[in-house]
């Protein structure tokens, strides 16, 4: 049995699609006003801000408080997308391997994570797909009104 699997969601913006990427890559840690019940803490250990190879540790909760350490991979402006590895963390304590993906065309957002389970018993990430668009939504809302 594969332990790859990948999971993919739309989210349908509200906002201008290249205000929400703009936010989304120069003002990430921002996202901590914009969902401050999940979201408690960010900050950069390594590099710069919204610079490949940044890395950020970042401290949210999910019904318990977790910890996530993530490296942005890549950007392309053209294609309006990020990509972002987890390193270390609690997703690490199931995953072997999880990345996210953001790109936008037009007012659409799409999510990809590709993740590769530590082992049989570790769950879909279908938690993570729900979260993002939990972020996604609540970013939307926020830029709608700023």
């Amino acid at each position: 049995m594969s332990l790859l699997a990948k999971l993919e969601t739309i989210v349908q913006l509200k906002s201008s699609g290249d205000k929400f990427y703009d936010f989304y890559k120069n003002n990430f840690k921002d996202l901590l006003h914009v969902l401050p019940e999940n979201l408690k803490s960010a900050r950069t250990l390594e590099g710069k801000d919204a610079q490949v190879g940044c890395v950020q540790l970042w401290e949210y909760y999910l019904g318990t408080p977790l910890v996530i350490k993530m490296r942005l991979d890549a950007v392309d402006d053209q294609k309006k997308s990020i990509t972002y590895s987890v390193v270390d963390g609690d997703l690490k304590k199931l995953y072997k391997s999880f990345l996210f993906k953001s790109e936008i065309n037009g007012n659409t957002l799409k999510w990809t994570m590709e993740y590769e389970k530590a082992n049989e018993e570790a769950p879909d990430a279908d938690l993570y797909i729900a979260f993002a668009t939990k972020i996604a939504t609540a970013l939307d809302a926020y830029l709608v009104n700023h």
